[in-house]
């Protein structure tokens, strides 16, 4: 009992005895202003939003109240009493709960109260914390945000029982938010409104409800940061891999570790969202499209490591030479040789020479020396070419079906050597023609790399 607004333990009692013989404790007042039960909600903040099981938790202050002559009182006759505290469940106490929730818990005050001057009886006031069903939509993950209705009514009352409205004195068209507390990752959207409507139970049974809609917005700088940029980073630096030299030894390595740590990223959102197929999010959309886009980089990578070490091995078609010959190398930013190099162009001043230490291709003019190891084996050839002319001069062969074994010891062997040479350089031509074809298949896959890229951002930005 309220002690400070009464001098004496035997008025309060007496106030109590009239109030229960006024007030009756298991039907509504009959005197019961407009036979009307309001409602006030006031909201202390969001405990827990669980998109992935679809249920919100909140915690509000709920007060459910009505006005009735009978609890008005002299307060003159009552020791200047003008407000009484009583146990719960002394008075009629309107069976409002909420509607749609999975769990309730009702904490702390729970007394009623009743004011002398405006007759009001409080029949129901606490703490309480609401966990209730609400739908997610998490497409636009992690910048979504959500709208979540709770509904207040009676559990078995119909309306021509008593009727349940917000109070117009307090004019309460949204919640009182004089004491919300912020959460970390979710923004309440305000104001936060209150509307009076009704509800039907199986077309028989009509029912006055109080409605609190909630919009919140998930704080998204935390996402994008931990998220979705370290991923859509990892999705441009996949489009590396070909512009990595085949001599550094770590395009398949590069491009595997890019294709693991999608494949991660794609497995820790499944533990963050509902296993849903009606609102798949784009953010898991793309990670879906990295994970095959990578995967299609790592097989690429490995044809084209099998293509420029194919030299010596395997020969070179002739349609092959004339699309690396062809003008229109210029579109993958490489130039055709010249008919006098080793790749057959159209400009005989310029020529393109494939530099197997540096993995790239570098213009030479005819003035240029070539490389060492070239010049190397043109002089050989030239010293021996010159001294199987001056022999042939000496030795006179009398018929074109004569054997080799006939010739000179020294010109057979240098014959021999010349041969050998021809033989090397022709390998050495080949090797460097399929490195030089291993080189436009990067820039072939680096330009399908892109474009897929592209399509698959701008489908993203039109779902």
């Amino acid at each position: 009992m309220n002690g400070s607004y009464s001098n004496g333990v035997g008025d309060e009692l007496e106030l109590m005895e009239k109030l229960e013989r006024a007030l009756p404790k298991y039907t509504p007042p009959l005197d019961m202003l407009a036979q009307t039960v309001f409602i006030f909600i006031d909201l202390y903040n969001l405990q827990d939003v669980d998109e992935k099981n679809g249920a919100l938790t909140l915690k509000l202050w709920l007060y459910y109240y009505y006005y009735s002559s009978s609890a008005r009182w002299d307060k003159s006759e009552y020791n200047n009493i003008s407000s009484l505290l009583v146990p719960p469940g002394t008075f009629w106490t309107a069976d409002i709960v909420p509607l749609d929730a999975i769990e309730v818990n009702y904490e702390a005050f729970d007394r009623q109260f009743v004011d002398s001057v405006t007759g009001l009886v409080s029949c129901w006031s606490s703490f309480v914390t609401i966990k209730t069903s609400c739908p997610f939509d998490v497409r636009d993950f992690p910048y979504d945000s959500h709208h979540c209705v709770i509904s207040f009514g009676p559990w078995n009352s119909i309306s021509s029982m008593y009727r349940l409205k917000t109070d117009p004195f307090f004019n309460l068209i949204q919640a009182d938010l004089t004491y919300y507390v912020d959460h970390d990752e979710w923004d309440l959207l305000t104001p936060v409104a209150i509307a009076q409507s009704n509800r039907t139970w199986r077309g028989i049974r009509e029912f006055d409800i109080v409605t609190m809609d909630l919009k919140i917005k998930r704080r998204h700088l935390f996402y994008s940061i931990v998220f979705v940029m370290p991923n859509f980073l990892l999705y441009l630096m996949s489009a590396l891999v070909f512009l990595l030299p085949v001599e550094s030894g770590e395009k398949v390595s590069f491009s595997i570790t890019i294709l693991l740590a999608e494949i991660v990223s794609f497995g820790s959102i499944s533990d963050i969202l509902p296993a849903s197929s009606l609102n798949f999010p784009r953010i898991a959309y793309f990670l879906c499209a990295a994970v095959i886009q990578t995967a299609l980089s790592s097989l690429f990578t490995i044809l084209v490591i099998n293509v420029h070490y194919a030299g010596g091995k395997h020969k070179m078609g002739m349609r092959t030479r004339k699309l690396i010959s062809s003008r229109y190398m210029y579109l993958f930013g490489l130039i055709p040789c010249s008919k006098e190099k080793t790749f057959p162009g159209k400009d005989e001043d310029n020529c393109e020479v494939f530099d197997p230490n540096k993995n790239s291709v570098r213009p030479q003019s005819k003035s240029t020396d070539v490389t060492k190891a070239s010049e190397r084996w043109a002089s050989a050839r030239s010293r021996i070419s010159s001294r199987l002319r001056t022999n042939s001069n000496k030795v006179s062969i009398e018929s074109d079906t004569e054997s080799k074994s006939e010739l000179p010891t020294d010109d057979f062997k240098l014959r021999s050597i010349v041969d050998r040479v021809t033989f090397l350089e022709s390998e050495t031509n080949m090797a460097i023609l399929w490195v030089y074809f291993a080189h436009l298949l990067d820039r072939i896959f680096l330009a399908i790399h892109l474009i897929l890229s592209v399509t698959v951002i701008v489908l993203l930005l039109r779902l």
